[in-house]
């Protein structure tokens, strides 16, 4: 009966991976994990929770973790399971039970909240007292499991500190190894490169799959290759702004300790054009972080008309024939 039942889980999303630290054969059901397009946590845009953005091919099936296909998130859910495993124990040791079990079931809204109470109440609980009480109250927490909350607010505080940081770093970590498994399965140098298994493919919904898995692995690498770059030349930018204006600062007030036998009001003559204002063009600067946004948003766009092609190559394929067979009618 067990091997009936069929899950989907994010591996990202922290209450799919409740009590799911065991080995994936061995946990209840056929368990399948999603192959994430954004790399998003519970509280973020297209949040894990929610089963996130996604990838599915032309079918409308979801695309699932395996060992030849994106193992790292296999390896992602059971180090997130047993994080949580970890962190409930803890837990125990601050908050009844039946507060555990409403945490663990609270919205990313509500969990959000839940955590910006346990940080603000930890840095000043008297000036946060009624906004503290009221807070946890209203998220279905009973008076005494919040008396005991707040007796231990600085290690609870540290709890989820801890458990951010740990989650953060999974989430990255699972992110970098998905995009050295696409540069890996691009690669022409490897014998099994996912253009050499289109080519080999046994059958028509084969070659579908790999040709769709390939589209994904494309724009997973142009995605990441493009918040790069932007990132860096944003940087770049921010480094000559800072840099300009320590380069006036500092010649500013070596020129006014070398006049000092001239008047503050004939050194300052002579520094007339030595302003940061006068040295750095902020209009060139803005139209290049203008420009900077305008092109991430436009390959954005490319990138999501890619994924909807490699979920729509079967009507591509389609429409192809129908145009071939009609030209020759």
């Amino acid at each position: 009966m067990d091997e009936k039942i069929v899950y989907y889980v994010n591996p990202f999303d922290p209450v799919s991976m409740l009590n799911r630290d065991r080995p994936w054969e061995q946990q209840l059901g056929q368990v399948n994990v999603v192959v994430p397009i954004k790399y998003t946590s519970m509280t973020d845009k297209y949040s894990s929770h929610d089963f996130g953005a996604y990838q599915i091919d032309s079918y409308g099936n979801i695309l699932t973790a395996s060992e030849s296909y994106h193992p790292e998130l296999l390896v992602a859910g059971q180090r997130l399971a047993k994080l949580n495993r970890e962190k409930i124990d803890k837990l125990k040791e601050y908050i009844p039970r039946k507060t555990i079990n409403r945490i663990v079931t609270m919205s990313p809204e509500e969990f959000s909240k839940f955590a910006s109470l346990i940080q603000k109440g930890s840095k000043d609980f008297w000036h946060n007292y009624d906004d503290f009480f009221d807070g946890l109250s209203g998220l279905g927490i009973d008076g005494d499991a919040i008396v005991m909350i707040a007796s231990n607010l600085p290690d609870l505080a540290w709890l989820y500190y801890d458990y951010q940081n740990q989650y953060d770093k999974i989430i990255k970590d699972a992110q970098k190894a998905s995009l050295e498994w696409d540069r890996k399965n691009l690669d022409l140098k490897n014998p099994n490169n996912l253009h050499n298994r289109i080519k080999s493919a046994g059958s028509y919904a084969e070659r579908i799959l790999l040709r769709t898995e390939l589209l994904y692995a494309a724009v997973q690498l142009a995605d990441a290759d493009i918040e790069q770059k932007v990132s860096e030349t944003e940087k770049m930018i921010t480094t000559a702004e800072e840099n300009v204006k320590a380069s006036v600062e500092l010649s500013r007030n070596v020129i006014f300790g070398l006049g000092w036998a001239l008047s503050i009001s004939e050194r300052e003559s002579l520094m007339t054009d030595l302003t940061f204002e006068h040295l750095w063009d902020s209009g060139i600067a803005e139209t290049d972080k203008s420009n900077l946004k305008n092109y991430k948003e436009k390959m954005s766009g490319f990138s999501k008309s890619m994924i909807q092609c490699a979920q729509k190559l079967v009507e591509v394929d389609e429409q192809g024939a129908a145009d071939i067979f009609g030209s020759l009618s």
